[in-house]
């Protein structure tokens, strides 16, 4: 790989004499308090549009209280995402910015994918002494360009970064003016020291979901020495929360679809009067349904809100500290003394409900999430040709997409509000019909969040993080798409609560043999207190019986953990001179950086299952993992289930058949069977261990067995196409399935046989442990090849 690189190259700006900012922009600066920046503390969220009413994306900014250095300071973090005609490209802002608005340390990233290369511009931004460091990665193609520029801080008074500028802009909205001649330094994108400005774009009408709300507008231009100058509009409500923003020229447009739920009416106070209405009782139960769902989705955001406000946590302190001096034989009865100083009705339930946390047997989670990581095209690799025709992870197993089972599991437990995707594969057809198909049964808000590039199991929750603790979740799953599990997730929450520590974090274990278990993740425990003592990603020698299932239990404390891994490798990127190190930075896997460091530090707990669990790497798993669910269906949904029925085909143990298959009366099937749509199967068929694709079809007298037939293809009369099965061993209770390389000593593994799509087998010929590519028209028997 080719590598251009500036590296060394430090151009110091001490010297010249370069813009300077406006007084009355130093005076702005200076006449902003802390009241006005504790109003600045919440959270936008808009969706990317474009002028045809198109969603592309989504944008999010949140500020929060932060400590930096020891000094209290704003986290700022603002995030834009999405595809313009299907090119995948977005914006990131993560900064530090001080309570003089000063801007401690700021990273931005820019990043457009194209089919053939990438385009990525990332900037790092830190304080250094008297001086502003900042370094500079252009990254297109292969092509790297690294620069260092540092920046005497005496010049920068009156400068503003991006993070910086979103603070303002916050306050100009509150205030509702803007002062005449306001002129701020900043940056361009050359990283040239440039002017900004802002102007007052008055107020107006516009439509926020269904409500038409008056907006503030306000208009930001920054100039550039090597090109145009650059101008956003952006329009605020009253208290600050962003409603639109565009920049000008651009196609694309953020706006907010949603009014915030701080934001109240002027006669918030007065009671309401509906008129009465008569209805049918079916009428009246569904309005009361969907009212009380809205009630308590309402409930748990205001709760989550409630807990972060000062006075209560002050009051929870002061209990805590009453009850460590004191020592009081009873401590439920000491709570009613507290319980009397809050007298708002909710805000009491909530207070009880914190205090549970030490009085009672756990914490009360009143919001779930989860995550499913479903890796992209570069994963998966082990699972072609089958995933050439689609995502893995909506590969069917058990006649379902390989995610349903996942997202099934979620939906069931209480209090689950919303179920993210994340991963690196291109929006698609498949993905989407998926994704709508699937909140319709479920009932359930279901996003897919697309990565720009694999960021690696702890990179991408991170960078979306954000978006996982939108509306205050009290703890949130993590899961694998390719995992095959019963999924004891209401399980685990039974554990951490045992535990009685919210912020402890839950690893899904199982017991392996101890030859497989050094093909996972490795897991020392206490036996007593189950705590995670140490923690192995796939070791080269033995370490532990229990490994890792790839399905966790977070709280929101893990992105505290994550960001410290995230803070170490920008740090290291500054110092190191390798061109490599941006993306380092960004790549966090939950494995090794995460577990490895949390072990032995009390934080970290296994729960160990002995239900079945089993990985989906490759494509003789899938069977495998078939079967496993086709057993399950026996208490969870015996009606997928086919059974001997008079004018039917003979079922033999589990076998799944689509509705819209059509098989002969004479053909036998079973057992662990999956059939799926618009399959033809005709007279004295034999199907066994095997996984039929839509379409196929499989003429009269044909034996399938351990193999996988894909879409559309065909197999003659008295055909046989078979594979060797590569299940675990029946005589060990905790052997695994093994990933078998693909070559063994210059051979083909024998392993199931797999047809790709569109595969056409002739009459009376044998294929034996082969793998098929998609589209081949075959006129010979075939034994351990793969067939191109």
């Amino acid at each position: 790989m080719s590598e251009a690189e500036l590296q060394g190259m430090e151009n110091s700006a001490q010297d010249v004499e370069g813009p300077k900012a406006s007084r009355e922009a130093l005076e702005f600066l200076d006449s902003i308090d802390l009241k006005e920046l504790q109003h600045c503390l919440f959270s936008d969220a808009l969706l990317t549009v474009s002028d045809t009413g198109r969603e592309l994306g989504e944008f999010t900014i949140t500020v929060q209280n932060a400590n930096y250095d020891s000094q209290p300071c704003y986290h700022v973090h603002a995030n834009s995402h999405g595809s313009i005609d299907n090119i995948p490209c977005g914006t990131s802002v993560t900064a530090y910015i001080s309570t003089k608005l000063e801007t401690l340390e700021q990273s931005h990233h820019e990043y457009v994918t194209l089919q053939d290369h990438l385009l990525d511009r990332k900037s790092q931004m830190v304080r250094r002494g008297d001086q502003l460091l900042v370094n500079k990665v252009v990254t297109e193609r292969e092509d790297v360009k690294r620069q260092t520029i540092t920046f005497p801080l005496s010049s920068l008074e009156g400068f503003v970064s991006e993070a910086s500028n979103l603070l303002i802009q916050r306050i100009l909205a509150q205030q509702k003016r803007i002062p005449e001649n306001m002129v701020f330094l900043t940056l361009d994108t050359e990283t040239n020291i440039t002017l900004s400005t802002y102007k007052g774009l008055g107020q107006k009408q516009q439509m926020v979901g269904q409500e038409c709300m008056e907006v503030f507008g306000i208009e930001r231009t920054v100039d550039s020495i090597e090109d145009v100058p650059a101008a956003w509009h952006c329009y605020f409500l009253s208290d600050g929360h962003l409603a639109s923003r565009v920049q000008v020229g651009s196609p694309v447009t953020m706006r907010l679809t949603q009014v915030p739920l701080q934001m109240g009416g002027d006669d918030k106070d007065k009671k309401a009067v509906f008129e009465k209405k008569p209805l049918v009782w079916e009428e009246d139960m569904q309005l009361c349904s969907k009212f009380l769902d809205t009630k308590e989705a309402l409930k748990a955001d205001h709760a989550s809100y409630v807990r972060q406000h000062p006075d209560l946590k002050a009051l929870l302190a002061d209990f805590l500290q009453f009850l460590l001096l004191r020592k009081p034989d009873d401590i439920r009865e000491k709570r009613e003394d507290y319980d009397e100083l809050v007298t708002q009705e909710y805000l009491t339930t909530i207070f009880t409900q914190d205090l549970q946390c030490i009085t009672c047997s756990g914490p009360v989670i009143t919001m779930l999430k989860t995550v499913i990581l479903i890796g992209g095209p570069q994963k998966g690799t082990r699972f072609r040709p089958l995933s050439f025709e689609v995502p893995k992870p909506l590969f069917p197993v058990a006649g379902v997409p390989m995610l349903q089972h996942h997202i099934e599991a979620c939906a069931k437990v209480p209090n689950m509000k919303e179920i993210l995707l994340i991963g690196f594969y291109q929006p698609n057809e498949e993905l989407t019909r998926f994704l709508s198909c699937a909140q319709q049964e479920f009932k359930i808000p279901i996003r897919y969040l697309q990565e720009y590039a694999a960021l690696g199991t702890g990179g991408g929750i991170y960078h979306f993080r954000d978006q996982i603790l939108s509306g205050g979740p009290d703890a949130f799953f993590i899961m694998n798409a390719d995992v095959c599990s019963e999924f004891p997730l209401p399980d685990m929450l039974d554990f951490q609560k045992e535990h009685g520590d919210t912020h402890n974090f839950v690893i899904l274990g199982t017991t392996a043999n101890r030859k497989q278990s050094m093909n996972y993740g490795c897991i020392v425990e206490n036996q007593q207190t189950h705590e995670v003592l140490h923690y192995v990603e796939k070791p080269s020698t033995f370490v532990s019986d229990i490994i890792n299932c790839g399905i966790y239990l977070f709280t929101p404390e893990i992105f505290q953990h994550i960001g410290t891994v995230f803070q170490k490798n920008q740090q290291d990127m500054l110092l190191e001179e390798q061109t490599n190190g941006w993306h380092r930075a960004e790549v966090i896997r939950l494995e090794q950086d995460i577990f490895t460091a949390l072990a032995g530090q009390g934080k970290l707990y296994v729960y160990k299952t002995n239900r079945f669990w089993s990985q989906i790497k490759s494509a003789g798993s899938a069977i495998y993992a078939s079967r496993l669910y086709l057993n399950q269906y026996h208490k969870t949904h015996p009606e997928r289930l086919a059974t001997n029925e008079d004018g039917g085909p003979k079922i033999s143990g589990n076998v799944y058949i689509h509705p819209t298959a059509n098989i002969d009366p004479t053909a036998v099937l079973g057992p662990n069977v999956s059939i799926g749509t618009g399959v033809t199967i005709g007279a004295g068929v034999r199907v066994r261990e095997s996984i039929i694709l839509h379409g196929a079809t499989l003429q009269d007298h044909s034996c399938v067995l351990n193999s996988i037939v894909g879409w559309d293809s065909i197999i003659g009369k008295w055909a046989r196409v078979e594979g060797t099965p590569s299940d675990p061993n029946p005589n060990d209770p905790y052997a695994k399935i093994d990933s078998e390389t693909l070559f063994r000593e210059g051979k083909l593994t024998p392993s199931i046989t797999i047809l790709g799509c569109n595969v056409n087998i002739p009459s009376e010929v044998i294929i034996l442990n082969s793998i098929v590519l998609p589209h081949k028209d075959l006129n010979r028997s075939f034994k351990n090849q793969i067939i191109l």
